[in-house]
């Protein structure tokens, strides 16, 4: 099977730095191991990637892959570092097609990210209520050594009405999704739907 790789930086909200050169791309076993190189004037600690598998004249790409790669320390301006990005798996019936790897990737964390930024990537507000958007609830987690929180111990401070309820859930799902992959530093935070998320120190 023959497969063309290419990998193209895009711009996005989180990030204000230059775009990458990912021009020297090489394809591994199971992943696409590219040298990343910091040209912007701020650093940054995660990248935000997407690589699809699409073939030429086909409606519908044969997979995708998505997620995020953490760079230990942050890449400062001006420094390099190999970066691997996962290679979505194929269905069989693909086998033996020209696949075409395209894929993104944009920096996630300037400098350094709280876990308010980090967490805001998942909070819905769409589905309060009109009242429950007026709520300000301050939500207390803890987290376990990879960063990832413990659902069980998600609490707010006296949440008593149901649209303050309603906001804590909406909250409390927010904390247990974009922990998942760990990272978070644990601590309370302050959710309201006028005011966005706020670390509480």
């Amino acid at each position: 099977m023959r497969m063309m790789f290419f990998l193209m930086a895009v711009s996005g909200a989180e990030a204000s730095a230059q775009p990458f050169d990912l021009t020297e791309c090489e394809a591994l076993e199971k992943t696409l191991s590219c040298p990343l190189k910091n040209d912007g004037e701020e650093a940054f600690g995660s990248i935000r990637y997407a690589v699809v598998a699409i073939e030429d004249g086909r409606s519908f790409p044969w997979a995708e892959i998505a997620g995020e790669v953490e760079i230990p320390g942050g890449l400062e301006p001006g420094e390099s570092i190999q970066t691997n990005f996962p290679l979505p798996k194929l269905p069989e019936r693909a086998e033996g097609r020209e696949i075409h790897y395209k894929a993104s990737a944009t920096p996630l964390s300037l400098a350094w990210v709280d876990d308010a930024a980090k967490i805001a990537m998942c909070w819905n507000v769409g589905s309060l209520s009109r009242e429950a958007l007026g709520e300000t609830v301050l939500v207390n987690y803890a987290v376990d050594a990879r960063g990832v929180p413990d659902a069980l111990a998600i609490n707010a401070d006296s949440p008593n009405s149901p649209a303050a309820k309603q906001a804590f859930e909406a909250a409390r799902r927010a904390i247990i999704r974009c922990g998942a992959r760990g990272g978070l530093e644990g601590g309370a935070l302050e959710f309201s739907g006028t005011t966005g998320i706020r670390k509480l120190e």
